[in-house]
């Protein structure tokens, strides 16, 4: 893919634009443009995401269409080594990557700082909290935009700045979410672990967008979908949709695949691996990898190996648990994360919060702002007018 990607077009004079782009974004490059036409002056956006190739394409678009850009990768096993030079290539700088347990390193604090950003995007609020711990260094900050449900639940109580919900909007959270990474999920899964869901047990923790999507989309495929959920309204959710609803302990003693996708600390905790089945699989697709206890299964395991790349087996007195690509978002770190479909709606949305965070309307909003109804429909109408042009 690097050497497609990297292929110079002929005839082009302007380095940054001199490459070939692995995947088309015309909802993004589309908002790009009402960007510089509806909200004039310069713009500094920190980019805080997962560091893949469709994310290193919008990045170019951004650019393209007068936008400084840095881009901070939300995460380094979810940074993909080809996006990486990607985003090199065309002239954007790249930070260290963020780290739920280390958080933001002095380095990319400082290279953020320096950056002096007017907006920062982020993806699970890492860099969002910090930033507005050390405000005084940041003047120039409109606002924010955060992409993620525990992201939002993090910054709750800030009120530096606008913090645009990009998690609770339409376009992310009943269309992304369920469907970009229920089909990422799941395709990264049996990829990894060269096995079909027909016919498996499948439990998923949490029945928020994300689980929701990936217990039905296993369910169409002939997965037995159990979902273990604290939620009454979710638990019924669940319940009208087919699955089996039980309690945690019965779910990790019947399935042979688990899923987390809460977006929770710890969502299996040390106590529930005497209930885990020998020969279960766990995952990840909710968003950090402390939804799972990996310290306290590191500790119970008398011996790891490692049978394929991205499957840690971890071998206990009395059974055999496999990891999959140490519990941090499979669909990502290890596939490609949304089809472009989805992440195109959704980066487009999030380019248009750009603009309302940049002009003066929003002066009065502080904290967690929902995204406005007419930045929301201009995206969706968009989407649609170009899905009618292929039918």
């Amino acid at each position: 893919m690097t050497s497609q990607v990297l292929e110079e077009q002929k005839g082009t004079g302007d380095g940054r634009n001199a490459q070939a782009l692995p995947v088309e974004l015309p909802l993004c490059e589309r908002a790009a443009k009402w960007l510089s036409e509806h909200a004039p002056g310069p713009k500094k956006v920190v980019l805080g995401t997962h560091l893949e190739v469709k994310a290193a394409v919008w990045a170019k678009i951004l650019a393209d269409n007068g936008v400084d850009v840095l881009f901070v990768p939300s995460n380094a096993e979810s940074t993909h080594k080809d996006a990486y030079e990607l985003v090199r290539s065309f002239g954007i700088p790249v930070a260290a990557a963020l780290d739920i347990e280390r958080g933001v390193d002095k380095g990319t604090f400082a290279e953020v700082a320096a950056f002096a950003p007017t907006i920062v995007f982020d993806d699970g609020a890492i860099l969002i909290k910090e930033v507005a711990a050390k405000q005084e260094r940041f003047p120039l900050v409109k606002g924010c935009v955060e992409f993620t449900t525990s992201g939002i639940n993090e910054v709750d109580k800030i009120s530096s700045w606008p913090i645009l919900d990009m998690a609770w909007s339409f376009c992310k959270h009943e269309i992304g979410n369920p469907r970009g990474t229920g089909e990422s999920g799941l395709s990264a899964i049996m990829s990894l672990t060269n096995k079909s869901v027909a016919g498996a047990r499948v439990g998923v923790i949490g029945y928020g967008a994300v689980g929701r999507g990936f217990a039905n989309l296993a369910r169409q495929l002939g997965a037995i979908v159990y979902v273990a959920e604290l939620d009454l309204k979710r638990k019924t959710y669940a319940h009208f949709d087919g699955m089996h609803v039980v309690e945690l302990p019965e779910m990790l003693k019947s399935c042979e695949l688990v899923i987390t996708s809460t977006g929770a600390t710890d969502t299996i905790g040390k106590s529930s691996f005497k209930d885990l089945r020998d020969g279960a699989t766990l995952a990840n697709v909710g968003c950090f990898r402390n939804e799972l206890p990996l310290a306290e299964l590191r500790e119970a395991a008398i011996s790891v190996s490692r049978p394929r790349p991205g499957i840690d087996s971890y071998h206990m007195a009395d059974k055999t648990v496999h990891l999959l690509k140490n519990g941090e978002l499979v669909n990502i770190s290890f596939g490609g994360g949304w089809p472009t479909e989805y992440i195109d709606l959704t980066f487009a949305l999030s380019t248009l919060c750009f603009g309302w965070l940049h002009n003066s309307r929003n002066a009065n909003n502080r904290g967690i702002v929902r995204v406005p109804d007419d930045l929301e429909n201009l995206a969706l109408s968009w989407f649609l007018e170009r899905a009618a042009t292929k039918s």
